[in-house]
């Protein structure tokens, strides 16, 4: 494996992470909508961690599903996300 390949590992690893965070602020958000746990000052408002698992939420699918989008912006020599046919006249594939 290159390290292409290992960033895109890392890259799905870090999205499954971030998938469980979404469900932890989901599960806290309903722990206390429930009563299960009481509010900590305004600090603390219920509605902050739906909009936290919203975000980790986007930033995992981000990370799972377009992980080949991200490489493709870090790596410089990485092939077109498209078009995967035959190469271009004058390119240095041929």
């Amino acid at each position: 494996m290159n390290g292409r390949d290992w960033f895109l590992v890392g890259s799905r690893l870090i999205g499954v992470w971030a998938a469980y965070t979404a469900l932890a602020y989901f599960a806290s958000y309903l722990d206390i909508r429930f009563g299960y746990s009481e509010e900590w000052g305004r600090t603390n408002q219920p509605g902050g961690y739906v909009l936290q698992g919203f975000a980790h939420l986007l930033f995992a699918l981000y990370l799972l599903l377009g992980t080949r989008h991200l490489a493709w912006l870090c790596y410089e020599r990485d092939e077109p996300l498209k078009g995967r046919g035959r190469p271009a006249p004058g390119s240095d594939l041929e």
